[in-house]
């Protein structure tokens, strides 16, 4: 919308003037059978609303490009054991981010992830509450995505963990396994104490940053 310097107030005031008026030309145009439209103009709204790919599960959503990945041979050991026999292969896709029940979580295999920290999820595990660290997600199977949709997580140990706690202590352990993305029960964030051995977890969303 903004072509170079010259007149820049005028392409400013331009500009702003015609986003104020989307609103106003979506209702007089659009008809609410035309979906593509009625998509491009809420885009051009809410630049800011991060872009959802497939659905692999209710409330869940891909973000970002889906890939294929080798595993190495530690992550494979762990599929082996998540699945109870060997698979054929090791390459599988994969995607860095995910949407679910509102919370966005970025694995630590996201590039652009440096300082902030939105790969830290609580989930279930066989009844028991536990908090980790997503590597990445895997889809070993699109046919069967809402079983088959996984996150490799490096788990951490809370001694004392209660519900009515928000900020947890616990301790990295050298433990990894996969986690059926319908056990994420949300995302928190993971802090750690320069110079010291103290670390935690805070069942709160990283909201400060997004992409």
């Amino acid at each position: 919308m903004i072509r170079g310097t010259q007149g820049i107030d005028n392409q400013i005031a331009t500009g702003v003037s015609f986003v104020q008026k989307i609103p106003e030309l979506k209702q007089k145009c659009i008809s609410p059978e035309q979906k593509d439209l009625g998509q491009l103009c809420f885009s051009i709204e809410s630049p800011h609303i991060l872009k959802r790919g497939i659905s692999v599960s209710e409330n869940a959503f891909v973000l970002g490009a889906i890939k294929e990945k080798g595993l190495t041979d530690e992550e494979f050991d762990c599929l082996w054991e998540y699945l109870g026999y060997c698979p054929v292969s090791r390459h599988f896709k994969y995607f860095a981010g995910l949407e679910i029940k509102g919370h966005v979580i970025y694995g630590m295999d996201y590039g652009r992830m440096i300082k902030r920290d939105n790969s830290s999820i609580f989930f279930d595990h066989h009844g028991e509450v536990q908090f980790g660290k997503v590597r990445f997600f895997v889809i070993l199977d699109f046919e069967r995505k809402e079983d088959t949709t996984l996150a490799l997580t490096e788990c951490f140990r809370c001694p004392r963990y209660s519900p009515e706690i928000n900020i947890l202590s616990v301790k990295v352990t050298n433990e990894i396994k996969f986690v059926n993305i319908k056990y994420i029960k949300e995302g928190c964030m993971y802090l750690s104490v320069d110079n010291t051995s103290r670390k935690y977890v805070c069942r709160f969303p990283n909201k400060l940053e997004s992409d």
